[in-house]
């Protein structure tokens, strides 16, 4: 049966949050749908290191996969909000919003330390977010988001999936930039401390 990429994604109603949807891995893709010969990949992973690292893979001899898990969806917002008037450039009043962080993940056994996390107010030290692609024949990541110091602020299982809303202190956003030949031209960073509102570019 040959490959059918039809419906990879579908919305879904984020628990307690009335009108959010994020796009998550669709459930419909089953392994039927793809060759008996063939693999599938996940294009997005996550990370999760508590007191110690909750995640791992099975797969071997790929780092990128190490301490990670499969990532369903996730929902990441941010704006900047600034005053009516912005003559000659006054953008004093302007404040950096970021929106809690929103991933949809498997359930496992981890699920209760991120429980204990979160009741018990501790910080989590680091989640990071990680897209994957093809590249010179090689999957490779295109970019990572990673958090530091979140705190978790809802566990919400649905099933075989499971909802995990934090807030975190830092995030860094990088990209990792290659040309139409798949040659790396280096990366792009940019780190934003949500305690004091500010941003870097490196």
């Amino acid at each position: 049966m040959p490959v059918n990429n039809d419906n990879i994604y579908e919305l879904v109603n984020v628990p307690g949050r009335n009108g959010l949807q994020i796009s998550t891995v669709s459930k419909s893709t089953s392994p039927y749908r793809y060759n008996q010969s063939g693999s599938k990949s996940p294009w997005w992973m996550v990370s999760i290191k508590a007191s110690k690292e909750l995640l791992s893979s099975t797969v071997e001899g790929n780092s990128i996969y190490k301490n990670f898990a499969e990532l369903y969806g996730f929902h990441i917002a941010a704006w900047r909000e600034v005053s009516s008037d912005v003559s000659n450039q006054l953008f004093t009043s302007a404040m950096i919003q970021h929106e809690d962080v929103i991933i949809l993940i498997p359930s496992g056994g981890y699920i209760a330390d991120l429980e204990n996390a979160m009741c018990s107010g501790t910080p989590v030290v680091k989640i990071i977010i990680q897209g994957t692609g093809w590249i010179n024949n090689a999957l490779k990541p295109f970019v990572t988001i990673s958090f530091e110091n979140s705190f978790i602020l809802s566990v919400t299982q649905d099933g075989d999936r499971t909802f995990v809303t934090f807030r975190a202190s830092e995030k860094s956003h990088t990209f990792f930039v290659h040309d139409q030949k798949g040659a790396s031209k280096g990366q792009s960073v940019c780190t934003a401390n949500l305690l004091e509102n500010t941003s870097e570019l490196g």
